[in-house]
């Protein structure tokens, strides 16, 4: 561990630890006149090709400046103010800032719907957002430009609020509002401390540095705590992104060498079926040769944990050098389960791969921590933080307890009992504990099926089980089956214009693996849907959200035997532009053009990386001399998609 840095932490704890432990405190320790880190990088963004950084004696320049702006505008009435930013050093100087001006912040989650976060707003009485442009809310815009300009000398005193509100991943669309003081975010933190002296490779530097990836908003609990809290109160770098699509993901980690990754499944699942389908295409030869050095660099790493992953990263460096480079040391997964295939893959490679678990009432509340792969292999959650107390209830939900929790919850404009008379909370989630103290997640209770011979299907295992084999969004539900008992049914979501020979594929695989499941635990019902079914306001597929579609329409379920008979609409594949595109593509795949059907997806039919489907991209914004820019909530897959896009681009959008 660096010299400075461990004496920052020691520094900075202690002062937490004797302090108020409120935000005017938290915030004197980081960017006071006295805080050690002023000196130290406290973000980097790419600028063109260039990065761009500010120290944190810079931040603590701007933020006075906003707080200063906020204050000569609307005082410091102890109201909640809105931050309509996306992450970045606007974010967090917004949110000190609104502190630092006697007020408290909202963090709006800009992936609820509108009305949902409109709720909210009445809820808390918001008058004013800030942000860079009028938005679709109705509060007012106070712009973080303008705040920004406001002279602010060093006499200027400022009287700190205590409180935000953070809305949750509202899966259900249910209006959830946690409200936070100073105090559950300081317990959050001296958290860190212990965690670094569990795990040394928690503090593993490359090149003298320590920077974290902003992969999590930090509306989100596990953004906000463990990325941005954890690791700043500290004094280390974050590294914020210009977009969240997969290239500029991978690209910025070996730009700036990033060493921390946090984040949900979605993302290493993404990573790891990537990395599963360029070994298939790979041929049988390099397959077996990639699985061997699977199980060396996994041997290694139980019996030499730190040795083990300098030789695997050696090993797979090719791979490393598709990924996200040399840097990353240490990587946390939470939010929902990691499939075991997924986390075991990624940390033979030398991807250090850790599960932990919180949730936006409670906060991070533990981490796997232990150096062996084998351990991180168990896909546990870890033992509980110091301050933190686990327990299973009688019908065997985990119960948490501690000074982290939210202060308050208001679910629907009115406060909820969140904790029991004893200061416990349910989490809702089913889990087991072993006799060494460590915990696992089992899955949610209120999803759990009860077959019609009495016998209790977990759908979270049975996702776990198909997880290999289905690569689009889906999800178990329990659907009404003989004899009022209830019964798995698999919802698949497809696109529209995805060719009928690889439904049928597809069909036959799903079929083929749910013959491998004991017949008590066999889904009994199959569906497509080309409706979404993961909600905007949440980083996972909802049951919930897709049982409430199902009722109300917006998500209509095709049975796979329909699906069978399923016919393209007419296309005519002579069209210039349709030649030109299948020759773009056959060009960026080396695949004959008379190979490229106008439906077959160029991902799952024609085995395009997310790097060649970026490159098509670019070759059709060269040659038609437009600028498309797409990700994975806005993309094109087939000629057919890129017809109708390309061609509406052609005409001006209309």
């Amino acid at each position: 561990m660096n010299k400075k840095f461990r004496s920052n932490i020691k520094k900075n704890t202690a002062e937490l630890i004797s302090g108020n432990k409120d935000f005017e405190s938290i915030y004197q320790i980081m960017f006071g006149p006295k805080s050690a880190l002023l000196d130290n990088i406290f973000c980097e963004k790419l600028d063109g090709y260039r990065i761009h950084s500010l120290t944190y004696l810079q931040m603590n320049t701007k933020i006075r400046s906003i707080a200063a702006g906020i204050v000569n505008t609307i005082g410091s009435n102890s109201k909640y103010i809105g931050i309509d930013l996306d992450n970045g050093a606007d974010w967090i100087a917004c949110f000190w800032a609104i502190l630092m001006s006697g007020n408290k912040p909202f963090l709006i989650n800009s992936r609820h719907p509108i009305s949902l976060e409109e709720g909210m707003f009445h809820t808390l009485n918001i008058e004013y957002n800030i942000g860079k442009e009028e938005s679709v809310y109705s509060p007012k815009l106070l712009n973080i430009d303008v705040l920004a300009e406001t002279t602010c000398d060093d006499a200027q005193n400022f009287t700190f609020e205590n409180e935000f509100a953070l809305p949750t991943s509202a899966t259900s669309l249910n209006e959830k509002i946690c409200i936070y003081t100073g105090k559950e975010i300081a317990t959050q933190i001296l958290n860190t401390s212990e965690i670094i002296k569990e795990s040394a490779r928690m503090t593993a530097f490359y090149k003298g540095k320590i920077k974290q990836l902003c992969f999590l908003p930090f509306y989100h609990i596990f953004g906000l705590s463990a990325v941005y809290f954890w690791f700043s109160f500290y004094g280390v770098t974050l590294v914020f992104l210009k977009d969240y699509s997969a290239d500029t993901i991978l690209k910025t980690c070996r730009r700036h060498e990033a060493t921390h990754i946090f984040a949900v499944p979605l993302l290493w699942h993404t990573v790891w079926k990537q990395l599963m389908r360029e070994v298939k295409k790979m041929g049988p030869k390099q397959e077996k040769k990639f699985n061997k050095g699977i199980r060396l660099c996994s041997s290694l790493q139980n019996v030499f944990p730190f040795f083990g992953v300098k030789i695997a990263k050696y090993v797979f460096r090719d791979v490393h050098k598709k990924l996200f480079g040399d840097s990353v040391q240490f990587c946390i997964s939470g939010g929902s389960y990691i499939n075991d295939d997924c986390i075991q893959t990624l940390n033979a490679i030398g991807l250090p791969l850790h599960n932990g678990f919180g949730m936006s009432e409670i906060g991070i509340t533990s981490v796997e921590l232990r150096s062996k792969l084998k351990d991180r292999n168990k896909n546990s959650i870890g033992r509980p933080f110091s301050q933190v107390e686990y327990k299973l209830a009688p019908d065997g939900t985990l119960l948490v307890r501690s000074d982290s929790i939210c202060r308050k919850v208001i679910i629907n404009g009115a406060e909820s009992d969140n904790i029991d008379s004893e200061g416990w909370f349910d989490t809702g989630d089913y889990a087991k504990v072993d006799s060494d103290g460590y915990y696992y997640i089992l899955g949610r209770k209120n999803d759990v099926i009860i077959g019609e011979n009495g016998e209790n299907i977990n759908p979270d295992l049975l996702e776990q089980h198909f997880a290999t084999t289905i690569n689009h969004p889906y999800c178990i539900l329990k659907a009404p089956g003989e004899k009022n008992h209830f019964e798995p049914a698999l919802i698949v979501q497809v696109s529209k214009y995805v060719s009928a020979a690889y439904l049928r594929n597809l069909i036959s695989i799903i079929y083929e693996r749910n013959e491998l499941l004991p017949d008590a635990s066999r889904v009994r019902k199959f569906f497509f849907t080309e409706d979404d079914i993961v909600s905007k306001t949440a980083v996972k597929v909802s049951r919930q959200y897709v049982l409430r579609g199902i009722d109300n329409g917006s998500i209509k379920l095709i049975s796979f035997a329909d699906a069978k008979e399923k016919q393209s609409e007419a296309f005519d594949e002579n069209n210039s532009l349709a030649v030109s595109i299948r020759d773009i593509i056959g060009k960026n795949l080396n695949k004959p053009v008379e190979e490229i059907g106008v439906d077959m997806h160029v991902v799952f039919d024609l085995g395009a990386t997310s790097l060649d489907y970026f490159a098509i991209i670019a070759d059709f914004n060269k040659e038609f001399d437009i600028n498309i820019r797409l990700d994975d909530k806005n993309s094109c897959y087939t000629v057919r998609e890129f017809y109708e896009l390309i061609s509406k681009e052609l005409s001006g959008g209309n």
